[in-house]
């Protein structure tokens, strides 16, 4: 998987902030949609406290570092899965984290089965809270999950 390629993706849906700020659920955030932490040197500040474009990049490494290996946690078949499909999961991964992209137990099923079932795997991500909540970044990662299942039949 091309992390490069990962990162501009994550990028693109996130943005990149250079200051603390409440994202829509009223956590601090910072960067690239990094959720500060009480372990983050950042986490007292007061939210309009500008960061250094050296320390986004840094949390943003760390991000997307911990996005794949909660991926090769989640997904027994990490290994066998294409990259397009291991982009789509990371993205996923960093925006919700290990703990709900874990309850996504249909479309993790799909995806173990073999051959993986990537319009099921799809049908799971649509009928989610997760593309209710945000719909534009969610519909571009399932018709990229279909278009890997229609390239595979």
């Amino acid at each position: 998987m091309n992390i490069d390629e990962l990162r501009e993706e994550i990028q693109a849906d996130e943005g990149r902030v250079n200051e603390i700020y409440l994202c829509t659920e009223s956590v601090k955030t910072t960067g690239i949609g990094h959720a500060l932490k009480p372990h983050d040197i950042e986490y007292d500040l007061p939210v309009g406290t500008a960061i250094s474009d050296d320390r986004i990049d840094a949390l943003f490494k760390q991000d997307v570092e911990i996005a794949i290996e909660d991926c090769k946690y989640i997904f027994l078949s990490w290994d066998q899965q294409n990259d397009e499909v291991k982009k789509i999961l990371c993205n996923m991964a960093f925006q919700m984290g290990q703990n709900r992209l874990s309850k996504f137990k249909k479309m993790i099923a799909a995806l173990e089965a073999w051959p993986p079932d990537y319009d099921e795997a799809a049908n799971q991500m649509y009928d989610s809270r997760w593309r209710r909540q945000t719909p534009n970044r969610a519909n571009r990662l399932i018709a990229r999950m279909r278009k890997v299942g229609e390239a595979e039949a």
